[in-house]
């Protein structure tokens, strides 16, 4: 019994400290700055442990499945620093969210169609300098929107000048700029490929550096082998 009263005055001390530190749940209004202060910063160390644990991709938000993580993270750990739930059950609802991230991420990396499945697939807009509208019309990115960021992240204006555009899954417009400033078909593409090697050839044979013989042997020192 003197065991059983211990414990209990123990368990009455700690829930003591706790309202005191913390103050009530489920009644924010009887809260006090100080409180609030102590919750905010216990919620952000938590949550900054829970995002590191997790996954650091997830700070970027690559994708609308880490976007969507941080925000229903921010918003049931929001929940225990007004007090409208129980400190202890948000925590562990915050750390349910950040097992099911991992796993999902888990699950991404091992297949590629679960990957797409959860995270989407890139889509080309443009190939060779031409726009898919079909992509476009299916993506809902308009023109304006394509060459706005054809000058902000690839830095030209012309549109031929791109070889590959794509909406990656992270909802950004990729760009991959062609060799010789203007979009080129592969057909046209090795063709160049296969001029320049030709060309490269005769300028290594009209190379001035070559010795002929004329130049080892001129004329005027060339034996008469009929005198």
């Amino acid at each position: 019994m003197e065991m059983l009263a211990a414990n209990f005055s123990r368990m009455t001390a700690l829930n003591d400290f706790y309202l005191i530190l913390l103050g009530p749940d489920g009644q924010p209004k009887e809260m006090t700055l100080l409180q609030i202060s102590v919750r905010c910063i216990l919620i952000f160390l938590i949550g900054l442990a829970l995002v590191r644990i997790g996954d650091r991709r997830s700070l970027s938000q690559k994708t609308g499945f880490d976007a969507l993580f941080i925000v229903l993270l921010g918003s049931v750990l929001s929940r225990a620093i007004n007090g409208t739930s129980p400190f202890s059950k948000t925590v562990g609802a915050g750390l349910a969210l950040m097992v099911i991230h991992r796993l999902f991420a888990f699950g991404a990396c091992r297949s590629h169609a679960f990957g797409k499945l959860i995270k989407g697939r890139d889509v080309t807009l443009v190939r060779n300098g031409k726009i898919d509208w079909k992509a476009m019309n299916k993506s809902l990115v308009s023109q304006h929107d394509l060459e706005e960021d054809v000058r902000l992240e690839a830095k030209v204006e012309d549109l031929s000048k791109i070889r590959v555009a794509r909406l990656e899954r992270s909802g950004d417009i990729s760009f991959i700029k062609s060799e010789g400033g203007l979009a080129t078909s592969p057909n046209r593409q090795r063709f160049a490929v296969s001029e320049r090697s030709q060309n490269g050839c005769c300028e290594e044979s009209a190379d001035p550096t070559a010795t002929s013989a004329s130049a080892m042997f001129p004329t005027s020192h060339v034996p008469n082998l009929h005198a």
